[in-house]
């Protein structure tokens, strides 16, 4: 299986037990990795960091989105020297680049999993409409909370637990 990672790496150790877990899990090939939340490059350089440590520097990293599909920021990064004690190098890239990696790995039949927000996903059905159809896409909520009223309908998430009928999005 082929897979594409698009994370929010770099704050809570959730993600970079994900990727740990793919990267020795049997039969998975990592065909890229493209961060989100990261308007620095702070994300793709702790990725990239990671698959270095991993011995795997030639999975392909590139920093995506570091604002909202609206323009609002999206959550920072904890004290550096605290939560990873090393030296370790920004990696920013053009906006587009995150796009174009996510479209190669499609290209390769990867699956995509998006275990951040998911705006690189968003970002890429705006700029080519219908290139996610029919793609497998496994994505990871783990913090959502009401959009800002800017999110056109439809595009709302909740907090709380989900009951067997919705209340629709207000």
């Amino acid at each position: 299986m082929r897979l594409h990672l698009d994370t929010d790496l770099g704050g809570d150790p959730d993600d970079v037990c994900a990727l740990a877990m793919v990267l020795g899990w049997p039969g998975v090939e990592i065909v890229g990795v493209t961060t989100t939340g990261d308007p620095d490059g702070r994300r793709a350089g702790y990725a990239e960091h990671c698959l270095r440590l991993a011995g795997r520097p030639d999975i392909p990293v590139v920093a995506g989105a570091g604002t909202s599909t609206t323009g609002v920021p999206m959550g920072g990064l904890p004290d550096h020297a605290r939560y990873w004690g090393v030296p370790v190098d920004p990696r920013p890239a053009p906006p587009e680049a995150a796009i174009d990696l996510l479209e190669r790995s499609i290209d390769q039949g990867a699956t995509i999993a998006a275990i951040g927000p998911f705006t690189n996903l968003a970002r890429l059905h705006q700029a080519r409409p219908g290139r996610l159809d029919g793609v497998p896409v496994v994505a990871m909520g783990g913090w959502l909370r009401p959009s800002a009223p800017a999110c056109p309908p439809g595009a709302r998430t909740w907090t709380g637990t989900r009951s067997a009928t919705p209340a629709p999005p207000s």
